[in-house]
């Protein structure tokens, strides 16, 4: 952690006084990167001041947004005016900051599998956050029968997230099924079985399988105001394990590293 100097706002940015982010595999993955950089990708905060491109009504509002150059900060400055999302006063800020690296990777899924046609799909590690939220997106429209692989240890887990998210497994099976790894690790003779019966198989974690599709595109605007609308009508739910303050990341980390279910974030206010 160091202190750096406040940059001016240029003309296209806003600054944005962070309130959370959360944190993904995805940051502990720059863990001892030889060329260190701010770790984080998204946020939510409250704007308090604005380049003379933008407009002056974002002025204290409160936004989800997005800035690849990184958002562990206090004070962020993303110059992409297309990925800074008003948030309505319905929506909570922590169940917002959830939304990223989790519930936007499981709206690019749901996408792919709509355009596929896909009738049904097998998760594999159904308990995480992705899964969670991907579980909820394909029961709001057409429902698609759904098989979720958890392991033992995390079955009841699995249960009561569902119950919170008000959601139900809808049982059956179909003739375009595809399988999606969500897992990190595990689950290796399942995915050579699907295989060998030539069911398609993807991966969000593991790029490296053989036979595998690899699956990591961004989320287009329009996906994110959906999720925040879900979120405002009371129709996403997203599991959040614990909250810590900025100060405390090493603990943060060490916590994810070692038992955390759900999201983990960072309180920056």
């Amino acid at each position: 952690m160091v202190e750096v100097e406040e940059p001016p706002v240029s003309p296209t940015a806003i600054k944005i006084k962070t309130e959370y982010t959360p944190l993904l595999r995805y940051d502990l993955l720059q863990l001892g990167n030889s060329n260190p950089k701010v770790m984080g990708y998204g946020g939510v905060g409250t704007v308090v001041e604005t380049g003379i491109f933008r407009s002056p009504k974002l002025l204290n509002q409160r936004v989800l947004f997005l800035n690849p150059s990184g958002t562990f900060q206090q004070f962020n400055y993303p110059l992409i005016p297309l990925y800074c999302f008003q948030l309505p006063d319905t929506v909570d800020s922590l169940q917002a900051t959830a939304l990223i690296g989790g519930a936007d990777i499981a709206m690019v899924l749901k996408h792919k599998l709509k355009q596929l046609q896909v009738d049904e799909v097998i998760l594999l590690g159904a308990n995480s956050v992705v899964g969670l939220s991907l579980i909820q997106l394909l029961a709001i429209d057409d429902p698609i029968p759904i098989q979720a692989l958890v392991r033992e240890q995390s079955q009841a887990y699995f249960n009561h997230q569902l119950a919170l998210a008000n959601v139900s497994l809808i049982r059956g099976h179909g003739k375009r099924p595809v399988v999606i790894d969500l897992s990190n690790q595990g689950y290796l003779t399942e995915i050579n079985e699907y295989l060998k019966a030539k069911i398609p198989v993807w991966s969000i974690a593991r790029n490296q399988l053989p036979g595998v599709k690899f699956i990591s595109e961004p989320l287009l605007p329009k996906g994110y105001q959906e999720l925040i609308e879900l979120l405002a009508m009371d129709k996403l739910y997203l599991p959040i394990d614990k909250t810590f303050r900025y100060q405390a990341i090493e603990e943060a980390i060490a916590y994810q590293q070692a038992k955390s279910r759900g999201r983990n974030l960072l309180s920056w206010s």
